[in-house]
């Protein structure tokens, strides 16, 4: 990681599997004292697609040190926008954790995406910490969209990648 990419959203797509719904994803993720100023986060993209020639949208499962926070945000283009976050005080750098998360489509009212991130701690595993969210259909439009890594102003470690498929 150079000491500019510190400066700015790093996201890694994979190009490998396009499918995102009935899909679980597995990453072990480290975060690090960055430079002065850099934020302290690491987490699992999904649905990375472009929305518009320009803009792309994605939903991201997010551990965020600074903020003592795990949650599932939708970006728009502009913005990261929380579906749902819970506390985890006792999140700290320089431990591993590992983020999965999985979509699947409401089978029941075929109107939305259903999400679940969880989050363990490797280094510590009494730190857990389980979101059960949506997001509209509308926003998630299309299956056919990249997963990855993504760490924003952060200096982020990430062990493996792993996707497993989801049976309806």
């Amino acid at each position: 990681l150079t000491e500019n990419a510190q400066g700015r959203t790093n996201i890694s797509i994979f190009t490998s599997d396009v499918q995102s719904l009935y899909r679980t994803y597995t990453t072990d993720v480290k975060v690090v004292q960055g430079l002065t100023g850099s934020s302290k986060n690491a987490g699992i993209i999904l649905n990375y697609r472009l929305a518009t020639a320009t803009v792309v949208n994605y939903v991201v499962a997010l551990l965020d040190i600074d903020r003592s926070t795990f949650g599932v945000y939708f970006f728009n283009g502009l913005n990261l926008l929380p579906l749902s976050t819970v506390s985890v005080p006792e999140a700290q750098i320089n431990q591993w954790y590992r983020i999965r998360l999985t979509a699947v489509p409401n089978e029941v009212t075929q109107t939305s995406v259903l999400l679940t991130a969880t989050l363990a701690g490797i280094t510590d595993p009494t730190i857990t910490a389980t979101i059960n969210t949506s997001l509209l259909s509308n926003l998630w439009v299309l299956d056919a969209a990249n997963a990855g890594f993504y760490a924003r102003r952060s200096k982020s470690y990430f062990s493996f990648w792993r996707i497993d498929e989801v049976l309806p």
